[in-house]
């Protein structure tokens, strides 16, 4: 079975993150990994080492309740679980995952935001994980309840997308049934071309999957998408990150490292490598 990888810091936002995935997807076709990390400080000192074990010993404690916890809130006993508590920093853990024989299909973490119309500030892990990770992350706002999929929002940056990259889009696509809302935000480096021509590699990967397209005229890429997401009351909105592309400059460490989204709303991040 395909795998999805769910780190946690045994924190309220981590659980829900957790019990989304496993609502989301469902108990048939996946092995669900929770992953803690844990890590000892920079230091010459032998002493560490008791600190390592330590923090080792907690994390395996801490899993328990963890995963208690999980499987009570979901009441099914089908889903296969496995719970992994590992030494390193976090994106680099998730990057060595993308190596293996058999990859996730999917990273999901939780994120922590404001209310109202206030932005979503990822957390440096989160960071870090969407830009070095080279997999598919999907964010949960802690206040992200699953209550089904209904509309999905893709940000479409102008250039084109292929099966590979849109993978998990397509998956999630075909358990929700839900409209697909294609949109493009229009500025100086965006054409305002037509969305999924025939014969574009989008096009292909879609194949008979039926998609509205929204053309927007903005500046502001992040509040243009957060005006869409408010008016078609989208549940679940995707972009493709591309290293030098337009929505990388959403995810660096600075005053635009924030995506400025309803915290209801989950953030499907696709990976795009060019061939």
């Amino acid at each position: 079975m395909k795998a999805i990888l769910i780190p946690t810091d045994f924190s309220d936002n981590a659980l829900n993150a957790a019990i989304y995935a496993l609502q989301l997807f469902g108990p048939d076709d996946y092995d669900y990994v929770v992953l803690n990390s844990f890590d000892r400080p920079v230091s010459g000192d032998s002493s560490m080492v008791d600190i390592t074990e330590r923090l080792a010993e907690y994390s395996r404690e801490a899993m328990e309740p963890f995963l208690a916890t999980l499987k009570a809130s979901i009441a099914n006993d089908a889903y296969s679980i496995t719970t992994i508590s590992k030494q390193g920093q976090l994106p680099r853990l998730i990057e060595n995952y993308r190596h293996r024989a058999s990859i996730p299909e999917l990273v999901v973490m939780g994120t922590q935001g404001a209310s109202g119309l206030k932005e979503v500030l990822m957390g440096s892990n989160t960071v870090d994980v969407i830009k070095t990770s080279g997999l598919p992350v999907l964010t949960v706002p802690e206040n992200g309840k699953y209550n089904g999929i209904k509309r999905i929002l893709l940000a479409d940056d102008g250039e084109d997308m292929d099966e590979k990259t849109l993978g998990v889009l397509i998956n999630i696509m075909h358990r929700t049934n839900a409209q697909l809302i294609v949109t493009r935000v229009v500025n100086d480096t965006v054409s305002a071309d037509p969305i999924g021509v025939s014969g574009s590699s989008f096009q292909i990967a879609m194949k008979d999957i039926p998609f509205a397209s929204v053309h927007l005229s903005n500046t502001n890429v992040e509040k243009a998408l957060n005006d869409e997401v408010e008016r078609s009351k989208a549940d679940l909105v995707v972009v493709a990150h591309r290293k030098r592309g337009i929505f990388d400059r959403i995810f660096h460490r600075s005053t635009s490292a924030r995506l400025a989204m309803h915290t209801h709303v989950p953030l499907l991040v696709l990976q795009y490598e060019r061939q």
